[in-house]
C-alpha cells in the first residue's frame, strides 16, 4: 500500500478561471471596472463561458489570497463597488 504525501490540490478548472479573470482585469486596468462591470465585459469578450458575479468574485478572492490581486472600494451610481486590480 502506498500513500501520497504533500500532493498539491488539483485545481485546474479554478486555475483556468483565475487566469482568465486576471487577464480580463489586466486588459481593462485603466477603466477600473467593478465586478458587475467585469461580468458584462467577460460575457462580451468571452461569450462561450458562463460568467456570473459569483464566479468572478470567487476568482478575485482566490487571487487576493495568493497575493496576486487587491481590491479597492468606490461609490458608483450611489452603490459601493468593489474594483479589483493586479499587484
Amino acid at each position: 500500500m502506498s500513500s501520497v504525501i504533500n500532493r498539491p490540490k488539483q485545481r485546474r478548472v479554478t486555475d483556468f478561471v483565475d487566469m482568465q479573470v486576471a487577464t480580463l482585469i489586466k486588459h481593462h486596468a485603466s477603466e477600473e471596472l467593478c465586478i458587475e462591470d467585469l461580468v458584462a465585459v467577460a460575457l462580451k469578450e468571452m461569450p462561450s463561458f458562463d460568467w456570473t458575479d459569483d464566479k468572478i468574485r470567487h476568482s478575485v478572492n482566490r487571487l487576493e489570497k495568493r497575493g496576486k490581486m487587491a481590491s479597492k472600494y468606490v461609490v458608483r451610481r450611489k452603490r459601493l463597488c468593489r474594483v479589483p486590480y493586479l499587484i
